[in-house]
């Protein structure tokens, strides 16, 4: 019991999504579940918390090997990207417009 309770949640679920999915209907967090007739272990899907408890999201279940899938395809694609690039200038040019963007908003809130 002492070792169960020291491991994340992470490694115990297989759900590689869960706990950073939101809807995008609802911005509601999205968890797994398996729907239908046994056996229900065949086929994985994330669905909206608004839609699966309460019913007042019409967001439709998302089959969970499609859609990690994709997430894999993307990150790999942002790895590349990021590879062939200059990170070091890229990096720095990205930290220069976030920090001009919240001064422009800080002397905007003391004008």
């Amino acid at each position: 019991m002492r070792e169960r309770n020291h491991r994340s949640r992470v490694l115990r679920s297989p759900n590689v999504l869960a706990g950073l999915l939101r809807c995008g209907k609802c911005g509601a967090p999205m968890h797994v579940t398996y729907p239908g007739v046994e056996p229900k272990c065949r086929f994985r899907y994330y669905v909206c918390n608004n839609r699966y408890y309460f019913k007042s999201c019409d967001q439709e279940y998302i089959r969970a090997d499609h859609l990690e899938d994709s997430v894999i395809r993307e990150i790999e694609k942002l790895s590349r990207w990021l590879l062939g690039n200059d990170l070091t200038a890229d990096a720095v040019r990205y930290i220069n417009t976030q920090v001009d963007a919240y001064n422009e908003k800080e002397q905007k809130l003391q004008a």
